[in-house]
């Protein structure tokens, strides 16, 4: 703001010699008073254009742990993974469910992107532009663009600089997390204990977590001590031969949370009947590590259902086992009707269509389904041991709504029987 001074002289002023003199003198001081206000008012306009100004527009070389959410109709994505800008102007998004690469320019003191790359959830995104600003912790990024189905589509985040190689940070904590992923057609259910997640569909990255553009993701520490072992999903829009659009989850990371530098086995059961064992010590308190699965089995088609002797359904109860033993799977429903070998039918619609007596072509299974969907409620299955000799490994997949809800991997001896519950909602 310019602040201006107008001295106006009579029009009758006659300057005399000693006028002449003071006019001079007038002058000299004014011209002095001018060119501090001048100096004034450059200082107070450059005040003003830095006051509360912290960001920096120039493209630097930058790695932060991002979160953030992508919206657009009828979907709400959360976003987790890591951001990367560089000097040369150019950015990286790696997400557990997608990817964004593009350039990076400063324009109009705003960082612009500009999106050439896409993959996951942004595979089918069109016209995606955004921008990146400062704050105290790192970068906020906002993007937006155009979804598969012509809906407006938005990201915002933030990416955060944590801390690394604080030691008494990973001792306050006293869970980590480890993360599963596979690129096989088929699905995967994995357990750890008495927790089970699944089904695990492949991730959109070659060699999923393992990938090397994750390896700075599992260096950052992440606090978990108040969060649960997930199945991570988001949820995917496609457009179907008839050309109508349709939504469906995709859950490609399967994430435990568990007690810190603690040895531990995992089963993995994959759709096509293949099953897996592994073993892995967790890491430090709010450490990250990833296990990338791999089935040498044949392809699936993906439907879930697999090399599973018997129909699908919802629910559906099928056990499988191998040996001369015969062993009888039992299902009562909530209308308290049991089917097993002697009752295969039931009045809620459920039937035994497979039943083993041991030996059997193909490996031994039993298999009890409701293929139009059974009622609501509490399903009791047990498996007793009918006959043999020798004790018989077994597992039971429990499966609803195209989804593995549980795989139970169990044993039994002459005479013995085993029970469990399954809520279908």
């Amino acid at each position: 703001m310019w602040v201006f001074f107008f001295i106006e002289f009579p029009h009758s002023f006659v300057p005399s010699t000693n006028s002449i003199i003071n006019f001079n003198t007038l002058t000299m001081k004014l011209s002095k008073l001018f060119a501090l206000l001048i100096l004034a008012n450059l200082t107070l306009f450059s005040c003003k254009k830095d006051e509360g100004s912290n960001n920096d527009y120039s493209i630097n070389d930058y790695e932060g742990y991002f979160t953030g959410i992508m919206t657009t109709e009828g979907i709400s994505n959360p976003l987790e993974g890591v951001l990367k800008t560089s000097s040369n102007g150019t950015f990286t998004l790696n997400l557990l469910s997608g990817s964004l690469q593009g350039s990076i320019e400063s324009i109009d003191n705003t960082l612009r992107l500009d999106i050439n790359q896409r993959s996951g959830i942004f595979y089918d995104s069109t016209s995606l532009t955004g921008t990146l600003s400062q704050n105290s912790e790192g970068y906020n990024l906002s993007i937006s663009g155009t979804y598969i189905d012509g809906n407006p589509l938005n990201l915002n985040g933030q990416a955060v600089t944590l801390e690394l190689g604080n030691q008494a940070y990973h001792d306050s904590k006293t869970k980590s997390s480890v993360y599963f992923t596979h690129n096989e057609s088929c699905k995967a259910v994995i357990t750890i204990g008495s927790t089970t997640l699944g089904d695990l569909n492949n991730h959109y990255a070659e060699n999923g977590l393992c990938n090397g553009m994750y390896a700075s993701m599992f260096t950052w520490p992440v606090d978990v001590e108040n969060e649960q072992s997930q199945l991570d999903c988001h949820t995917v829009r496609l457009r179907g031969l008839d050309g109508n659009y349709f939504t469906f989850e995709d859950c490609n990371t399967a994430t435990f949370i568990l007690p810190k530098n603690t040895q531990y086995s995992y089963f993995v059961q994959w759709e096509n009947g293949e099953t897996e064992t592994g073993n892995f010590t967790s890491p430090d308190g709010a450490s990250r590590m990833a296990i990338c699965l791999e089935n040498s089995g044949p392809e699936c088609s993906g439907n879930g259902n697999g090399n599973l002797p018997g129909a699908d359904g919802s629910p559906r109860f099928n056990m499988t086992w191998s040996g001369s033993t015969d062993l009888d799977l039992y299902v009562t429903d909530p209308l308290g009707f049991t089917i097993y070998y002697s009752s295969t039918n039931s009045p809620s619609g459920g039937v035994l269509d497979v039943d083993c007596t041991g030996s059997c072509t193909g490996g031994n299974a039993e298999n009890i389904t409701w293929e139009n969907g059974g009622p609501s409620g509490v399903y009791e299955f047990h498996v007793n041991y009918y006959s043999g000799s020798g004790d018989t490994p077994f597992t039971i997949t429990v499966r609803d709504n195209d989804t593995t809800r549980n795989v139970i991997n169990s044993s039994l001896s002459d005479g013995d029987s085993q029970t469990w519950t399954y809520t279908k909602n």
